[in-house]
């Protein structure tokens, strides 16, 4: 939150005032005005102003201490407030790091179990559905590292689903992870997206399947469900101090 000094009130012209104060009387009547003495108010000013030079001299050292001092007063609270909160500052900006650096690795670890899937896969002959659903009911200790598993045609139709095999065909072509991972004939990590299979936020990691050639013929796609209990979904439980909270941000700002 930010404060700008506030203006000095703007002066009314007398006209246009809601309101004024006036008084009344006779005509005739006369204002008496009592005066006042600065000396009688503050009888110090008094005792100095009359008093000699070396009086006047050490009231103004005096001043000059009282003044020096709240100066330095006031330096001192801003220097340790503004140290308190560098401080602060590296260590969130330590943790966040070494959250980020954590994610990293179990996203790779992931992307790394997810290629050797895919060469493995490569093994069944001939490439089509009914192999490619049996080797996933085969490997379904997979679901530990991904929340599904799917298997997907160059054309980009879903051909085989670990977490739904009737599930039937579903057209992925217009993903952006399916046209990249065609495009390189490499394994790539999604932004966060709206699965168009369980309709739920997730990141989607593929890996090529490639026949004896190394052309692409197949690509082998995990999700992982943001919504639901994961390594990304734990950090939601992370508070930082009494209300603060971490989150991650896309390249496109989502949150």
């Amino acid at each position: 939150m930010q404060f700008s000094p506030s203006r000095g009130l703007p002066r009314l012209d007398p006209l246009s005032r809601p309101f004024s104060l006036a008084c009344g009387g006779p005509a005739k009547s006369t204002i008496k005005m009592k005066t006042f003495s600065v000396n009688k108010v503050f009888p110090f000013w008094h005792k100095v102003s009359e008093g000699t030079l070396t009086t006047r001299f050490a009231a103004a050292v005096a001043l000059l201490v009282v003044v020096t001092a709240a100066l330095i007063s006031i330096a001192s609270i801003v220097f340790q407030q503004q140290s308190v909160e560098n401080i602060i500052s590296e260590r969130e900006a330590t943790a966040v790091a070494q959250i980020a650096h954590e994610i990293d690795n179990n996203l790779m670890l992931r992307r790394d179990a997810l290629i050797r899937s895919a060469s493995d896969i490569a093994s069944v002959v001939p490439h089509d559905r009914q192999h490619y659903q049996e080797w996933l009911n085969r490997h379904h200790m997979m679901k530990s590292f991904f929340s599904n598993l799917v298997v997907i045609d160059r054309r980009g139709h879903q051909i085989a689903n670990l977490s739904d095999p009737t599930s039937g065909e579903v057209d992925l072509s217009d993903r952006e992870y399916f046209r990249q991972t065609l495009r390189t004939n490499a394994a790539i990590i999604s932004a966060p997206l709206q699965s168009a299979i369980s309709g739920r936020p997730v990141i989607v990691l593929t890996a090529p399947i490639r026949n004896n050639n190394g052309e692409l013929v197949a690509i082998l796609a995990g999700t992982i469900d943001l919504a639901r209990d994961s390594f990304i979904r734990d950090l939601s439980d992370v508070k930082i101090g009494k209300s603060g909270y971490y989150f991650i941000v896309s390249r496109q700002g989502c949150t």
